[in-house]
C-alpha cells in the first residue's frame, strides 16, 4: 500500500527552505549597524572617506556591533562600536589607528523605584533586566544597582503585588553608568484583560507566580522532560499523565479533549510519534513567549473541545538580530529573529530535530523527527498588522520489540504535518478591532507493522490516512465603554480525509484463549469522508463597578460529515461571574455547555468502525476562590463538576496500552458509556519570595467515572489523590529547579484462568477478564531536577543545562502483561508482569545565543 498522493516532496525539506529564506530576508533587512561585524562597518566607513588603520588581530571577523551608535558622524560611529569591545581610536599622521583601550569593558545601571497610589509600599518588587547581560532581582529596596554589565541595549521593568511599571529602554556604553526611574502604578486590569471565568491558568503567573507571561526559563523551571511546552500542563492541578505521552487528561477527560491554539490557529495533532504515545509536541519551547491554559469554563470563542484549551503565543521579537544554536541528548535546534524596515517588520524562525536516533541501537529503533516554525510580520499602514506563519513537522520512526526474528514485532510510522496561515489584525478605531485568519492544513500518516510469532500471533497492519483542511475565521472586538466589552466571530472550514486501511490477525495458544477473542480477523477499509464545519460565537462582558463583572457567551457549531438525519445544531451557552471581596480576594464561578465533534481524522477504522458519531457534550460548573497575602503567598481553591453525555464508544487495551499495534491484541475492548461524571476539589499555593527562592504546591481530590448499564466504573485514568510541587533557586548565573508529582494508582482489570473444554472435548483453560477497572495499580511518584549555568562570552551567551527525569529511579507501575506457563505437573499457571512508566533519564545540552 502506498502513501496518499501529494506527499512526494518532504514537508520538512519545504519547511527548511522556508526557514532559510526567512533568515536571508531578515538578515538583509537588519538595522544599519547592530548585529553586523565591526570589521565590515569600519571598512564601509573607510570606503566613505574616513582614514582608518586596523589589524585583524584586534578587529577579528567575529567581533559584532553590540551598541547601535546614537550619531551619524562617521568618526563617532567608529568610536562607539569600538568602545563596546575595549578598543579606541588614536590619531597618528592624519589617520586613526585602532588600539586597545585601558578602560575596563563594563557598565552599570542604577534603578530607582517609585511607588504611586494607595496600598502597601514595602511589597517585594521584581526587577527584570533584559539585554546582553540579563538579570532579575526581587527586593524590598528602592534603589538597586546592576553592575558589571556588557555594553548594549537593555530594557528594564518592575512588578510587585498589584503594581507594575512600564518598560524603559537603555543604551549602555562601556564605562557608563545609566540611571533609570521606574514608577510603579497600581494595576487596574482593563475589562478586556480581566479574567472573569474560573479554571484559567497562566503557567507562570499561577505556578511560579513571577511574570504575567512566561519565558523559556520559566517553562524550564517546571523541570519536565525536554522542557516541552505542552508538557507544562502536566504540573497543573486536575491534570494527569503517565509521563511518557506529552498529552494529558484534564479533569477526568480523555487525552484528546484539549485543543492547542498557536498564534490564533487550532493545531491538528501537534505531536511527534503520534503512533507511539505522542512523546513530544511539535512546538519548540525556545520559539514561544507565553502559555495560558483553560482546564474548564473557557470563553465562547473557543469550541470543539470537551475539557480544555491551551493558548500558545510565539516568542516576542526584540530589535536587532538574534540567533541561537542548541544541542542536547534529546534534540538539536537553531533559531533566529529580528526586525526590519525601521521596526515595521519582524521575523522569527526556528528548526528542531531529534538526536535520539544517534544514541539508540538502530537495529531496535530509528526515531527520526523534527519541526520547523516561521513567522513574518509586517505593519501595513497605521492600522493593519499582517503575519505569515508556518509550522511543519515530519516523523520517520521504526520500532522493533523483540531481538528474536522468530518472535519479532515491529512498526514503522511516517507522518507529515504542515500548518500554514495568514493573519490580519486591523484596528478600525479605538473601540473596534478585528482579526482575520486564513489557514491551510495538510496531514498524512502511514503506519506499517507486522507481528511474527507462530506460538501466539501472526498479523500485520497497513494504515494510511490523510487530511486536508482549509479555513477562514474572523473575530471582532468592540469596547463601547470602559465597562462593556463585546466579542463575536464566524468560522468556516472545509475538510476532506482519505483512509486506506488493511488489517489481518491470527491468534494461537494463550492469546486465542481470551474470552471473546476472534482467532482470525481480516479487515479492509477505503473511504473518503468530507465535511463542512461552521461556527458562530458571541460574548458580552459587563463590569458593574469595581467589584463585580460578568460575561455571557453563546456558541453555535455544525458539521456535515454525519448522515443527513443525524445532522445537529450544537448550542453552547456559557456564563462566568467575578466578584472581588476587598482588594485581595476574588470569587469566580463558571457554568457552560461544551461540545466536541469527532474529527475527520479520528474515524476508528482500526477497530472496524466506518461511521462517525454525533458530537459529545459536557456541562461544566466551577467555583473558584483566590486570596493574595501581603507576604507573597497566593491561595487558590477550586471545585468543579463535569457531566459528560452523548459519548461515542472508545477502544482500550485492557492490559498493555503500549502495544506497537494495539488493534491486533485480543484484549482490546469496546467501551460504550451512557455518560460520565468528573468531580474534584483543587488547592494551589504559590510563593514568590525574594530571590533566590520561589516555590509552588498543589493538591487535588478527584473522581472520574463512566456510567455503563447503570453502574459507575472508574475511568482508566481516574486518580483519587494527587500532590504536586516545585521549587526554583536562582543565584548569579546559576538556576536550580525541581518538581515532584505523587498520585494514587490508576485502575486496571484483572485476569484469571477458568477451566474449559477444548474444541474436541479435551480439558483446557480460558483467560477471563474480571470486572473492568476493579483493581488498582500502586501509587505513582516522580522527582525531576534541572540545573542551568550561564556563561557570558565576547560573542554571546552560553547556557549549559542538565535535566534528570525520575531522579530517584522510582519504578512506577503502568500496566500489566500476562503470560501462560505450565508447572511440572502440567498445571496451567498465569504469570503477571507489571510494566513501568518512565525510568531515570539524564539529558544535558548547551544553547549559544548571539
Amino acid at each position: 500500500m502506498t502513501r496518499p498522493s501529494g506527499s512526494r516532496l518532504s514537508s520538512l525539506s519545504i519547511g527548511l527552505a522556508l526557514f532559510l529564506v526567512v533568515i536571508a530576508f531578515g538578515a538583509s533587512a537588519a538595522p544599519p549597524y547592530l548585529g553586523r561585524t565591526v570589521a565590515s562597518v569600519l571598512e564601509e566607513l573607510a570606503a566613505d572617506g574616513l582614514s582608518l588603520v586596523f589589524s585583524s588581530d584586534l578587529v577579528s571577523r567575529e567581533l559584532q556591533v553590540l551598541v547601535e551608535p546614537r550619531t551619524d558622524d562617521p568618526l563617532e560611529v567608529a568610536r562607539a562600536i569600538l568602545a563596546a569591545h575595549g578598543l579606541e581610536l588614536q590619531s597618528a599622521s592624519g589617520a586613526f589607528l585602532v588600539v586597545r583601550s585601558d578602560a575596563p569593558l563594563v557598565g552599570a545601571i542604577q534603578v530607582e523605584l517609585e511607588h504611586s497610589g494607595l496600598g502597601p509600599q514595602s511589597a517585594r518588587t521584581r526587577i527584570d533586566l533584559s539585554g546582553p547581560s540579563p538579570q532579575s532581582i526581587t527586593t524590598v529596596d528602592s534603589v538597586i544597582d546592576f553592575a558589571n554589565l556588557a555594553p548594549g541595549r537593555y530594557e528594564v521593568a518592575a512588578e510587585s503585588v498589584l503594581r507594575k511599571s512600564e518598560p524603559v529602554a537603555v543604551e549602555l556604553g562601556a564605562n557608563e553608568t545609566a540611571r533609570v526611574l521606574l514608577r510603579l502604578e497600581p494595576v487596574v486590569p482593563s475589562l478586556e484583560e480581566l479574567v472573569v471565568g474560573a479554571s484559567r491558568y497562566d503557567i507562570v503567573g499561577d505556578l511560579l507566580h513571577s511574570n504575567v507571561s512566561f519565558s523559556r526559563a520559566d517553562v524550564e523551571q517546571l523541570s519536565d522532560l525536554g522542557a516541552d511546552p505542552v508538557r507544562a500542563v502536566h504540573r497543573l492541578p486536575g491534570t494527569t499523565s503517565g509521563g511518557i505521552s506529552a498529552k494529558a487528561h484534564v479533569r477526568g477527560g480523555h487525552d484528546d479533549e484539549m485543543i492547542y491554539v498557536l498564534d490564533g490557529l487550532p493545531l491538528t495533532d501537534p505531536f511527534h510519534a503520534r503512533d507511539f504515545q505522542s512523546i513530544f509536541s511539535t512546538i519548540d519551547h525556545r520559539a514561544i513567549s507565553s502559555i495560558q491554559v483553560y482546564s474548564g469554563g473557557f470563553p465562547a470563542r473557543y469550541g470543539d473541545s470537551l475539557s480544555g484549551v491551551m493558548l500558545i503565543e510565539p516568542r516576542a521579537v526584540d530589535a536587532g538580530l538574534h540567533r541561537e544554536i542548541g544541542v542536547s541528548t534529546l534534540s538539536a535546534s537553531a533559531l533566529t529573529s529580528g526586525t526590519f524596515g525601521g521596526g515595521n517588520g519582524e521575523w522569527l524562525a526556528s528548526v528542531r530535530r531529534t538526536t535520539l536516533d544517534l544514541l539508540v541501537d538502530p537495529e531496535r529503533a530509528r526515531p527520526r523527527f523534527g519541526s520547523v516554525y516561521g513567522r513574518l510580520g509586517i505593519q501595513v499602514g497605521e492600522r493593519n498588522t499582517l503575519s505569515l506563519n508556518g509550522l511543519v513537522a515530519e516523523d520517520d520512526i521504526l520500532l522493533v520489540e523483540e531481538d528474536d526474528p522468530g518472535r519479532q514485532e515491529k512498526s514503522h510510522s511516517e507522518t507529515e504535518n504542515g500548518h500554514f496561515w495568514v493573519k490580519l489584525e486591523t484596528q478600525w478605531s479605538e473601540a473596534i478591532r478585528s482579526e482575520t485568519l486564513l489557514s491551510s492544513v495538510r496531514f498524512t500518516n502511514a503506519r506499517h507493522g507486522s507481528r511474527n510469532d507462530p506460538t501466539e500471533l501472526v498479523g500485520y497492519v497497513d494504515d494510511v490516512r490523510a487530511l486536508d483542511v482549509y479555513g477562514l475565521r474572523q473575530d471582532w472586538t468592540w469596547l463601547p465603554t470602559e465597562r462593556h466589552l463585546v466579542n463575536w466571530g464566524v468560522e468556516v472550514r472545509r475538510l476532506s480525509a482519505d483512509y486506506r486501511y488493511a488489517s489481518s490477525v491470527d491468534l494461537f495458544g494463550f492469546l486465542a484463549s481470551y474470552e471473546g477473542a476472534v482467532p482470525s480477523v481480516q479487515r479492509s477499509v477505503a473511504i473518503n469522508p468530507k465535511s463542512s464545519n461552521y461556527s458562530l460565537h458571541f460574548s458580552d462582558r459587563v463590569s458593574f463597578g469595581s467589584s463585580l463583572a460578568a460575561e455571557f457567551g453563546l456558541r453555535w457549531d455544525k458539521q456535515t460529515n454525519l448522515p443527513t438525519e443525524n445532522l445537529e445544531n450544537q448550542i453552547s451557552p456559557r456564563l462566568s461571574v467575578l466578584y472581588r471581596i476587598g482588594g485581595n480576594t476574588d470569587l469566580r464561578a463558571s457554568w457552560g455547555h461544551f461540545f466536541q465533534s469527532q474529527g475527520l481524522l479520528q474515524l476508528q477504522v482500526e477497530d472496524g468502525v466506518e461511521e462517525f458519531f454525533p458530537a459529545q457534550e459536557s456541562r461544566h460548573f466551577i467555583v473558584s476562590l483566590e486570596h493574595r497575602l501581603r507576604n507573597d503567598l497566593v491561595f487558590r481553591l477550586e471545585a468543579y463538576e463535569k457531566a459528560m453525555s452523548n459519548l461515542r464508544p472508545r477502544y482500550e487495551n485492557l492490559f498493555d496500552p503500549f502495544a506497537l499495534m494495539p488493534e491486533l491484541q485480543p484484549y482490546r475492548t469496546r467501551i460504550s458509556p451512557a455518560s460520565a461524571r468528573a468531580t474534584g476539589v483543587e488547592l494551589l499555593v504559590s510563593n514568590d519570595a525574594a530571590q533566590p527562592l520561589s516555590w509552588w504546591a498543589s493538591y487535588a481530590l478527584a473522581s472520574a467515572k463512566d456510567v455503563e448499564s447503570g453502574r459507575e466504573i472508574p475511568r482508566s485514568w481516574d486518580q483519587r489523590h494527587a500532590l504536586a510541587g516545585g521549587i526554583a533557586w536562582t543565584g548569579g548565573k546559576w538556576t536550580l529547579s525541581a518538581a515532584a508529582n505523587y498520585r494514587t494508582g490508576w485502575p486496571i482489570t484483572g485476569l484469571s484462568l477458568v477451566p474449559a473444554n477444548g474444541p474436541h472435548g479435551e480439558p483446557g483453560v480460558v483467560a477471563v477478564p474480571g470486572e473492568r477497572n476493579a483493581l488498582r495499580l500502586d501509587s505513582y511518584s516522580r522527582l525531576d531536577f534541572r540545573a542551568e549555568r550561564i556563561f557570558d562570552t565576547s560573542s554571546g551567551q552560553l547556557e549549559f543545562f542538565m535535566e534528570i527525569t525520575n531522579m530517584l529511579g522510582r519504578q512506577n507501575p503502568c500496566c500489566v502483561r500476562y503470560n501462560l506457563h505450565e508447572t511440572p505437573d502440567w498445571t496451567p499457571l498465569l504469570e503477571r508482569d507489571v510494566g513501568q512508566w518512565l525510568p531515570l533519564i539524564v539529558s544535558a545540552g548547551v544553547f549559544w545565543e548571539f
